[in-house]
């Protein structure tokens, strides 16, 4: 396969890395006409902003133009009874599928099937999906790509036979280095309109890379007719508040209200973060008691979402260490979006 593409920087490796995998998993299907009984399976995981789903995006065309049929799915569904619309765009109630369901729009996809999941840490965290990746997993002919940004995903399912038909390659995308996350932005400013301080600043802003693509050309529309550089800033926090708005009704209107409700004591508690012991307190102190079984369940959400995540800290020598619940600096580093957010919220101290 000698197909050129427009490679995301710093993910040369990778990406052939995929592309290697499938083209030779088609190669032993063709080979081979026993019957394993497995699907080949590759899962990609990484912490969010690493690349996963772009390296992707740059390598479904290609695999379509080579003759495979592909399917991309994203598994943000809340609920997940509906994990079979994924598959068939169909609702069914219950979270059992049988596998001539899954045979048949696996059939539609032709003779070299690829199937890719995003996401797949969603599923994971809930055991009613476990059917479904039992089913995907035992496919014969089957490529199954699986991309999840929480890492050991395996040792989070708790399903005996899931374990045993779950046997993924894996590979690992590393968080980049700053001067790797400057190089994508730049890859992403086909106008070479932002300068080095420039991009320093807006890496102030997000964190991560993982919304620089949407904010470089909100940023290009703004500056489309604009002459002047020394405003150069403010049009970057303009088109990051523009990114950030919709990327906050978007998710946070998709949460559940248990999720709603303890983003909303985050936000209203003043505080950068705070011990789960510390925020589960808090919670059943403004609002019916929940044990922490549906506390556990509301923060992965929020996890899985990239709007908070756990941070471990040393108390110093020989006091061991603490974990913080702590929003992300998406969500978090900008007082225009933390308002957006607590006005978005505001109901939530009412549910």
């Amino acid at each position: 396969m000698n197909e050129v593409i427009n490679e995301l920087p710093h993910r040369e490796t990778e990406i052939q890395e995929i592309l290697d995998f499938v083209f030779k998993s088609r190669k032993y299907n063709e080979e081979f006409a026993m019957p394993t009984g497995m699907a080949n399976q590759l899962l990609i995981e990484g912490p969010s902003g690493t690349g996963k789903t772009s390296v992707i995006n740059q390598i479904i065309p290609i695999l379509q133009k080579e003759g495979f049929g592909v399917k991309y799915l994203i598994a943000q569904d809340t609920d997940v009874r509906t994990a079979y619309s994924l598959l068939s765009k169909t609702y069914y109630h219950g979270a059992s599928y049988s596998s001539a369901q899954i045979d048949n729009e696996i059939l539609l996809l032709g003779k070299y099937p690829v199937i890719i999941l995003d996401e797949l840490q969603t599923l994971v965290m809930n055991s009613l999906s476990y059917n479904l990746l039992y089913l995907l997993t035992r496919k014969q002919g089957l490529i199954l790509i699986m991309i999840s940004s929480k890492p050991n995903i395996k040792y989070l399912i708790n399903d005996k036979s899931v374990q045993d038909s779950f046997l993924p390659r894996v590979i690992r995308f590393n968080p980049y280095t700053t001067a790797q996350k400057r190089d994508i932005i730049k890859y992403y400013d086909k106008n070479h309109i932002l300068s080095d301080d420039d991009i320093s600043f807006l890496l102030q802003l997000i964190g991560d890379t993982g919304s620089a693509r949407p904010i470089v050309y909100v940023l290009s529309s703004l500056l489309m007719n604009f002459t002047s550089q020394k405003d150069i800033k403010e049009q970057i926090l303009e088109a990051y508040n523009q990114y950030m708005e919709v990327e906050v009704d978007s998710t946070i209107s998709a949460l559940s209200p248990l999720a709603k409700q303890i983003l909303f004591l985050l936000f209203s508690s003043g505080h950068d973060g705070m011990s789960a012991k510390e925020l589960l307190s808090l919670y059943n102190s403004s609002f019916p008691s929940v044990n922490y079984y549906r506390f556990r369940q509301a923060i992965e959400e929020l996890e899985n979402k990239n709007i908070l995540s756990w941070v471990v800290r040393g108390l110093g020598r020989k006091k061991g260490v603490a974990g913080n619940i702590e929003l992300s600096i998406s969500y978090f580093g900008n007082q225009q979006i933390k308002d957006k957010i607590m006005s978005f919220l505001s109901y939530a101290g009412k549910i």
